[in-house]
């Protein structure tokens, strides 16, 4: 597919209000596609991100969703099974501050996966049902092959979503094409509030220290930018040779 051929297409992204995101919702929006912007508390990031792609497709519009609610969850997947939706990307996903193999339990696993994993496939399912053609882009994390122990239920669910991407990469083919992205240091980690909401860090000096100490990790020795996510959505959207393809974005951080 062609940018050019996504006026008038439906995309659908989750996780939109914010970070990478709300980048390429921003980029997407020059080529004139329909979006359905999926958030969760973020109502004034999204509003004001609506207000701009408005501007190319007035027919874009939000929905509000708790994944990790299953009423929630519920009413969003039974609206969007109900439209034409032409690109999903999975986005969205949960991140908890303490998420150790010490405080492992059944109530953090299931919220986790309901999140990173049950959902998403949940979307794929409602959207693509049998014969119906479109393209996937899933998230996931460039550190996923190096076993690290910190944050072990995401770890655990995005490993899992790399499973699944192959899977429906072959179960949905030749109609739908499903590929992800696995970003590195792309932007300063987001810190989490005692809401568990997302909090931008504000500090430049922490931001500064961040680019710098990440610069010294990546073999290509420059920092991250999501300018670098773009691109790779961009090639995912358009190489119609593309399935089951998993993009490392991280400089080689991870080789």
């Amino acid at each position: 597919m062609n940018l050019e051929d996504l006026h008038n297409k439906t995309i659908l992204i989750t996780g939109s209000a914010k970070r990478i995101a709300r980048e390429i919702v921003l980029d997407l929006s020059k080529y004139k596609p329909r979006f359905i912007l999926h958030y969760r508390n973020a109502v004034k990031e999204v509003e004001e991100l609506l207000n701009e792609v408005k501007t190319f497709c007035s027919e874009s519009y939000y929905i509000k969703a708790d994944f990790s609610v299953r009423q929630e969850r519920d009413d969003f997947i039974k609206r969007i099974s109900q439209e034409n939706v032409d690109i999903v990307i999975n986005s969205a996903s949960v991140f908890p501050k303490m998420d150790t193999w010490n405080n492992f339990d059944y109530e953090l696993f299931q919220k986790v996966f309901d999140v990173n994993l049950y959902t998403p496939a949940s979307i794929i399912k409602h959207v693509f049902p049998k014969g119906k053609k479109g393209i996937v882009i899933n998230f996931l994390d460039a550190s996923l092959d190096f076993n690290f122990t910190d944050h072990f239920i995401y770890r655990l669910s995005k490993i899992s979503f790399e499973k699944l991407t192959y899977m429906l990469a072959k179960e949905l083919a030749p109609d739908v094409r499903v590929n992800a992205i696995s970003p590195g240091a792309i932007l300063p980690p987001a810190q989490l509030n005692e809401y568990d909401q997302i909090e931008e860090k504000k500090e430049k000096e922490e931001i500064i220290n961040f680019y710098e100490k990440s610069k010294q990790k990546i073999p290509l020795k420059i920092s991250g930018d999501p300018k670098y996510i773009i691109h790779a959505v961009r090639f995912l959207i358009e190489n119609d040779f593309l399935t089951g393809v998993n993009i490392p974005v991280d400089g080689g951080e991870f080789i």
